[in-house]
C-alpha cells in the first residue's frame, strides 16, 4: 500500500489546532488571550517578515482561528493571506476595552483603526 502523506497532513492540523488552542488558553493579566474581544494580530512567514495584520472586535480566538483552519476570511478567500505560509503570530490584546457599553464600542473601533 501506497502512503500519500494524509495520516501527515491530518496530523499537521491536529498538531495547529492543540497549538493554536493551548496559545489562546494562556493567561495574559488573568485572562486568557484567545478570550479577549478587542485586538490586533499579525502573522508572519518563515523569513519572519510580516505577511498579514488584522484586528477583531469579535474575539482573538475566533477570528485568528478562522484565518487559519478554515477559508472562511476575505484575506483568505481574496489569496492575500495563504495560511500555509504562516509560521508565526504576535497579538496585542486590548484588555482596557474587556466589558463596553454600546457607546463605548465606537471608542474601541476607532483605537484599533489607528492602531
Amino acid at each position: 500500500m501506497i502512503d500519500y502523506g494524509i495520516t501527515a497532513c491530518a496530523f499537521e492540523t491536529e498538531e495547529l489546532r492543540r497549538q493554536l488552542s493551548a496559545f489562546f488558553d494562556s493567561s495574559f493579566l488573568g485572562q486568557k488571550v484567545g478570550n479577549y474581544k478587542f485586538g490586533v494580530y499579525a502573522f508572519y512567514d518563515y523569513e519572519r517578515e510580516p505577511i498579514y495584520i488584522g484586528q477583531t472586535k469579535e474575539s482573538l480566538r475566533t477570528r485568528i482561528r478562522r484565518h487559519l483552519t478554515n477559508r472562511r476570511t476575505d484575506a483568505v478567500a481574496m489569496s492575500v493571506l495563504d495560511p500555509m505560509e504562516v509560521y508565526e503570530i504576535e497579538v496585542w490584546p486590548l484588555p482596557q476595552y474587556t466589558t463596553l457599553s454600546k457607546d463605548e464600542r465606537k471608542t474601541a473601533s476607532l483605537h484599533l483603526d489607528a492602531l
